[in-house]
C-alpha cells in the first residue's frame, strides 16, 4: 500500500506542476497580430475600396504619411496620414490598367520607433460587371451540367409509366376472366 500511495503522491505533484507551468505560459501577453483590412477581396478596376489597420495598438508613428502601392506593376495609389493612434484608415483607387488576377495593396510608413512597417493584403482584380473565373465577355458558370439527371429522370418516368399500364392491363384482363366465369 505505500508503494501506491507514493505513486500517487508523485502524479499529483506532477500534474500540480505541470499545471503551474501552462498557466505560467497562458499569462503571457499574446503577439500583435497587425493586419491592413480592406473593404471586399475581390475587386474591380476603378473602383475605390477603404483601407484600414486592424489588430494593433499603434501600427504606424502619429501623423506618420504612409505610401500605398498597388503592386505586380508597382503603382502608387498615393498616401494617407495616420490619425493620432498610428491607424491608417484611406480610400484608394484600384488602376484601370490593372490586369486581371491576384495583386499585392501595400502600406508603408515609420513605427512609432522610428522602423519602417510594411503592411500588405491581397486582392483579385476582376472585369468590371464580372465574377471570379469568368473571362471576358462571358458569365460565370455557377451551376452543374444537368443534362444527365434529366436523361435518368426521362428513363424513371418511361419505365414507371409502362409499368403502371402494364399491372392496368392484368387487372382488366382478370376482372374479364372472372366476370365470364366458367
Amino acid at each position: 500500500m505505500p508503494t501506491v500511495v507514493r505513486l500517487m503522491a508523485a502524479i499529483a505533484i506532477g500534474v500540480v506542476s505541470f499545471a503551474g507551468v501552462a498557466t505560467a505560459r497562458e499569462s503571457s501577453p499574446p503577439s500583435e497580430s497587425c493586419t491592413l483590412g480592406i473593404g471586399g477581396s475581390v475587386v474591380s478596376v476603378r473602383q475605390t475600396v477603404l483601407l484600414s489597420t486592424a489588430g494593433c495598438k499603434a501600427p504606424y508613428a502619429a501623423g506618420a504619411s504612409i505610401g500605398i502601392t498597388f503592386a505586380s506593376t508597382q503603382v502608387s495609389l498615393g498616401t494617407a496620414t495616420a490619425d493620432g493612434n498610428g491607424q491608417l484608415s484611406a480610400s484608394v483607387t484600384i488602376p484601370t490598367d490593372a490586369s486581371r488576377g491576384e495583386h499585392t495593396i501595400s502600406a508603408s510608413g515609420p513605427r512609432p520607433d522610428g522602423s519602417a512597417r510594411v503592411l500588405t493584403v491581397r486582392v483579385m482584380v476582376v472585369v468590371p460587371g464580372a465574377t471570379v473565373g469568368a473571362s471576358a465577355g462571358e458569365l460565370a458558370f455557377t451551376g452543374s451540367d444537368a443534362l444527365p439527371f434529366v436523361w435518368i429522370a426521362l428513363v424513371a418516368l418511361v419505365l414507371g409509366s409502362a409499368l403502371v399500364i402494364g399491372a392496368r392491363r392484368r387487372a382488366t384482363v382478370r376482372a374479364r376472366q372472372e366476370s365470364s366465369g366458367p
